[in-house]
């Protein structure tokens, strides 16, 4: 599934710009994005969209599609979660073996801000930057020319777990207040 080429770390300044863009990501205010999420276990896959908002180490995937679980939020920061829906609180732990798919978003978000990166290649029109997760994914990311994530692969060895198609990608800045996605390119 991954037939990218991709080459090594490639050229220093590919590399400085993806860090310099990280390190963007990391002093914002606030990232929000559209995803779809889509989950595969054993021969299945279930997917949903949701609005994510990360502030801080917080993230907050709202979902919006299908209407039978829409506005169903799971609340994220760091080891602590929690699912929220019509005043119902429920807190829960990570999964060991699995990433789950309402962690999808957090772990994305978390390994893009904070998150080592291992290679840097092309894919067709796109960058393509793997990463490390914190609890040792492999976080795979296409990128636009300007740097705008547009989809993401969360991988244990050598399975996928979570797709993450991305669109409305918006960084809001600290110094300045602005939405922006300026080109490192």
């Amino acid at each position: 599934m991954m037939a990218l080429l991709l080459t090594g770390c490639g050229p220093a300044r590919e590399r400085q710009n993806f860090e310099r863009w990280q390190q963007r990501l990391g002093a914002a205010e606030e990232i929000r994005c559209q995803a779809e999420i889509t989950a595969s276990a054993e021969g299945e896959t279930d997917s949903f969209r949701v609005q994510l908002c990360r502030q801080g180490e917080e993230t907050v995937a709202v979902v919006t599609a299908p209407e039978t679980i829409r506005g169903i939020t799971c609340r994220k920061s760091g080891a602590d979660g929690t699912l929220e829906y019509d005043g119902l609180v429920l807190s829960f732990s990570p999964a060991v073996e699995r990433t789950a798919p309402c962690e999808g978003g957090h772990l994305l978000l978390e390994t893009l801000t904070d998150g080592y990166l291992t290679s840097m290649g092309a894919d067709g029109e796109y960058r393509v930057a793997e990463m490390s997760g914190p609890g040792g994914e492999t976080v795979s990311v296409w990128l636009t020319e300007g740097y705008e994530p547009v989809y993401a692969e969360i991988r244990r060895g050598e399975s996928t777990e979570l797709i993450l198609r991305l669109e409305d990608w918006e960084i809001k800045e600290r110094e300045n207040g602005h939405s922006d996605d300026q080109d490192m390119g």
